[in-house]
């Protein structure tokens, strides 16, 4: 659960929007729902420590879909494997848009059990890139946007 954790923690900031943002057109917020409708997000993870990044590991991530609540707030449903159990977890994020690009904010989440998160991931794309932190611990994490194979959450 940890691994999974940590990037729903950086849901999991490549960029704070300094840049002038607009609110999403209806057009984006349809591709971005595609974008992450039964897929896996297949990338490399790494932990700050120190001021130096540790080696990057393998990681994966298998997103069910996403839906618009209202304005910013959505819900990411990420399945997740719990005490052996595989579980879809609605996990509430807020987004926002700069030009083509999605920044999913989750903003002192507490997961029962896991501790609390923070975390920004930049959507872009095939693409996503983002920052994380939890407890004593930050990170960072890239990777693409594929198909979910069968199997679900590793």
């Amino acid at each position: 659960m940890q691994s999974t954790v940590r990037f729903l923690l950086v849901l999991l900031a490549t960029c704070s929007f300094a840049c002038a943002q607009s609110p999403p057109s209806e057009d984006q917020e349809k591709q971005f729902t595609s974008l992450l409708s039964n897929v896996t997000l297949a990338g490399r993870w790494c932990l700050v420590r120190d001021g130096a990044l540790t080696p990057e590991r393998d990681e994966t991530y298998t997103i069910v879909g996403v839906q618009k609540v209202s304005g910013e707030q959505w819900i990411v449903n990420a399945e997740l494997k719990y005490q052996g159990q595989k579980i879809v977890a609605p996990i509430p994020v807020r987004m926002q848009w700069a030009g083509g690009a999605a920044l999913m904010i989750v903003d002192g989440l507490t997961i029962p059990g896991g501790g609390t998160y923070s975390a920004r991931v930049l959507f872009h794309g095939q693409t996503y890139s983002g920052t994380w932190s939890g407890g004593d611990q930050t990170g960072m994490l890239h990777g693409l946007v594929k198909p979910a194979a069968a199997g679900g959450a590793k």
